[in-house]
């Protein structure tokens, strides 16, 4: 199984980040962009993609993270909309945080609506979006955990939250 994270100049990686750390036992992770070898993230890095996303094989169960930053860029960006539209299709599990939610927004896979429906205070185990503000990326994190089926038992889980939000040994 595959974790996709898209990236684009000025996208903001530490959104994602802790994400992908509890994700990467369980999914082989991928930096995708869409016309771009490298990318200069919002902060300062340069970022290889793995894949361009008209070339991404998106399989079922597969999981898409989507940081936010500047999205003015991807405005009207037809490649994005039909990629997301097959991640949809394949019943993938999508991340999106920040302005990343409002790109799902503006290609027409979620709703205002679902913003409420989706966000990290509403996930459960079986949802297939979870949907964040900027500062919520540890609770970002912790959610996608809980849709990817990531944590071993409740003891794991809990574990995990003293650590990275409660920041107490383990």
């Amino acid at each position: 199984m595959n974790l996709y994270v898209f990236i684009y100049d000025g996208c903001a990686l530490f959104e994602v980040i802790l994400a992908c750390y509890f994700l990467k036992n369980k999914y082989n992770i991928n930096m995708i962009s869409i016309n771009k070898d490298l990318v200069q993230v919002f902060e300062g890095m340069t970022i290889k993609c793995d894949e361009f996303i008209n070339k991404v094989e998106i399989n079922e169960n597969d999981v898409v993270i989507i940081p936010g930053g500047n999205i003015e860029i991807l405005k009207d960006e037809e490649l994005l909309k039909e990629f997301l539209e097959l991640c949809i299709s394949k019943n993938c599990k999508i991340g999106a945080i920040c302005a990343g939610v409002n790109l799902l927004i503006e290609n027409n896979i979620i709703s205002t609506e679902d913003k409420e429906k989706y966000s990290i205070n509403n996930i459960k185990n079986g949802d297939r979006y979870v949907l964040a503000k900027a500062n919520e990326y540890v609770d970002f994190a912790l959610s996608l955990g809980i849709i990817c089926d990531i944590y071993k038992d409740v003891d794991d889980f809990e574990e995990t939250i003293r650590f990275f939000k409660q920041f107490k040994e383990c």
